[in-house]
């Protein structure tokens, strides 16, 4: 193995070749999966003295990692090396065989350079034990081998995945595209209620004007529309749902009406069946906008290293040494080579409730095809599911949580994306809440649900995103106004709510009035208010951090005495990293909504809008001080919009 600047041989064995172990890697302390660290300079020795494996890890190495190529032997006191881990479960097939290619990790001591995979071919087993199968990634996703494995893929779920199963023969969306192959596209009026199998489309519009569905060209769009007209993308899916032998197909922009704002409201309500019904869900995650496309792309090309195996018999045997993708930094699990880490899609807004609500989804990204489901997730380069648990795409991590709590790592992760028009925030989570609707009896109110009050009060602003933690967030009160002061969904920035219990201060009598804006119950607002008996506390607030709380933007004091002295808090604003909404020199007061932690208390001002109520402007951090805050309180009624 290489620790600690030394490389320390493993113990002697039979293997023919004692460098290497013939792959038969040992499992430590019982564990199923084990690693053999190897110096790269002894390989070129072993090889000499007839090892095949060493030869072919020696040589995958210097020319997948081209810089090392020609190295010169490192000094003893930097070790400069292979690690060979074994991911493979070899019972996962139930017949002894493994299901994942074998990592080789290419370090120094104190540097990671890469890994490979050594995998091979499917339907062509590997005589060595650890050495799973692994797929070739084809350089076009329209390819004979990609259709056919998105349709094994598709069947398998429809056929062995109860947790999958919808509405076999589901009514198809008010509009949709009839797009079946020997014919022109055409939009259908499904005013006979028809049923049918249909394919949705997830995908980013970009900035460029494109194909779409407005009140003047609705009838020439019902009369068909030519394919040429369709932008690359567009043309792309079409392609897939014939190779798929799918007919029909539901895109946003053509199959609701663009500039009517009651169709608009009317078929966005209806999302959540939409995405559920559909059979699959195509998301062009490598299509950046409507116009590029995702079926050819140039990073599908992966270099691969292909080596017959010595043999004695007649049957040649193939094994293939590549650069491992890497993964796990999105919502779901797919490997990367030198696209991009993250989909464009997996930043925005919309598009988290359409991965969510769909029962299936095929992921064309920049290098490959991926699939994730209900039941399980999987990708093109590998051949078995993926196992681990920090593989699973989102809706299968959060599957098992608690009601609230799953609420809130879907808002979390909603609100870390980016949305076109700011006052979409409820809308676009609407289909979610719409679903979860149907295994709670509490009373959805502007992104918060009736059961979690108080506590779910105690939302706060982060000020940095999780994926890029070095870039500062920007929240900013959203305009025109769509939702109440006192809901995460009235300002932009990135929101967590909190799940902890509440303390003994909470407030009691609390009536929430929330009326909608369009047709959608779960949508924006027209107007809200939430009426509480509460503990009201006024504070003097001032800019800057205090000695209580160093880091503080802002800190404020009661107005009245605790002890001796004034209590202190830190106040985290709901507008940052642009100036705040409220004038210091205001009056303030603090809202005990019963302690979660040490966030107990919400800040408050006097609303603009309507005298003789309050508007939220933040969080209070009372770091253990929240008893002695509860003692100077005074209980009153209070309304907050």
């Amino acid at each position: 193995m290489l620790l600690n600047r030394k490389y320390i041989p493993p113990p002697k064995s039979d293997a023919t070749c004692q460098l290497c172990q013939d792959l038969r890697i040992r499992p430590v302390d019982g564990v199923k999966y084990g690693s053999l660290g190897i110096r790269l300079q002894d390989l070129p020795e072993a090889a000499k003295a007839g090892c095949f494996i060493c030869g072919i890890l020696f040589e995958s190495v210097t020319d997948l990692f081209a810089p090392l190529k020609g190295f010169a032997p490192l000094p003893n006191e930097e070790v400069f090396g292979i690690t060979i881990s074994s991911e493979a479960r070899p019972e996962s097939n139930g017949q002894g065989c493994p299901l994942a290619p074998l990592t080789i990790a290419v370090q120094t001591e104190h540097a990671y350079v890469g890994e490979m995979e050594l995998y091979a071919p499917v339907g062509k087993p590997s005589c060595w034990t650890l050495v799973g199968p692994g797929r070739d990634i084809a350089t076009d996703a329209s390819s004979t081998s990609c259709m056919s494995l998105a349709l094994e893929w598709i069947k398998q779920c429809v056929e062995d995945h109860p947790r999958c199963s919808r509405e076999p023969h589901p009514l198809l969306p008010y509009r949709v595209l009839d797009v079946a192959d020997g014919k022109d596209p055409q939009l259908r009026v499904n005013s006979r209620q028809d049923r049918g199998n249909y394919v949705a489309l997830s995908h980013c519009w970009g900035t460029k004007e494109s194909l779409k569905t407005v009140t003047s060209t609705l009838d020439e769009h019902l009369n068909g529309i030519s394919f040429a007209k369709f932008p690359k993308t567009f043309q792309d899916v079409i392609v897939v749902c014939r190779r798929l032998g799918i007919p029909y197909l539901w895109i946003d922009s053509l199959c609701i009406i663009q500039d009517s704002k009651d169709d608009w409201a009317t078929q966005s309500a209806q999302m959540s069946n939409i995405y559920s019904n559909a059979i699959v869900t195509i998301s062009a995650d490598a299509a950046p906008d409507s116009h590029c496309g995702f079926l050819t792309c140039e990073q599908r090309t992966i270099p691969v290293k292909r080596f017959e195996v010595p043999s004695s018999g007649p049957e040649r045997t193939e094994i293939c040494i590549r650069k491992k993708g890497a993964g796990d930094r999105d919502s779901f699990n797919h490997h990367f080579w030198r696209g991009p880490a993250r989909s464009p899609l997996s930043r925005r807004g919309w598009i988290l409730q359409e991965s969510v609500l769909s029962p299936r989804i095929l992921h064309f990204t920049a290098e490959e095809l991926t699939w994730e489901c209900a039941t399980i997730s999987r990708c093109e380069c590998q051949y078995g599911p993926h196992i681990f648990p920090s593989s699973k795409p989102l809706k299968l991590r959060i599957d098992d949580l608690p009601f609230h709590r799953r609420w809130g790592t879907l808002v979390d992760n909603f609100t870390d994306r980016r949305l076109s028009y700011w006052a979409d925030r409820l809308p676009a989570i609407s289909g979610i809440a719409q679903k979860m609707q149907a295994s709670t009896k509490a009373k959805y109110c502007a992104g918060l649900w009736s059961d979690a009050f108080p506590r779910c009060l105690l939302w706060r602003v982060l000020d940095r995103h999780e994926d890029m933690p070095f870039r500062a967030c920007i929240s900013t009160r959203i305009e025109p106004y769509h939702a109440p002061t006192w809901s995460w969904a009235s300002v932009t920035g990135r929101v967590i709510i909190p799940s902890g219990d509440n303390n003994t201060a909470e407030p009691s009598d609390i009536e929430v009035v929330c009326k909608p804006a369009t047709p959608n119950p779960y949508g924006s607002l027209l107007s809200a208010e939430l009426r509480i008996n509460c503990f009201l506390i006024p504070i003097e607030i001032f800019e800057g951090p205090s000695p209580e709380h160093p880091g503080a933007k802002i800190h404020c004091f009661s107005e009245k005495i605790s002890e001796g002295a004034k209590l202190c808090a830190e106040l985290i604003p709901d507008v940052q990293g642009s100036g705040y909404e409220t004038r210091f020199q205001d009056p303030h007061w603090a809202l005990m909504a019963g302690g979660c932690f040490n966030d107990g208390l919400i800040g408050l001002r006097a609303a603009v809008c309507r005298p003789g109520s309050y508007e939220r402007v933040g969080l209070l951090v009372t770091n253990g001080s929240f008893q002695k805050w509860l003692g100077i309180a005074v209980k009153q009624e209070a309304v907050i919009v």
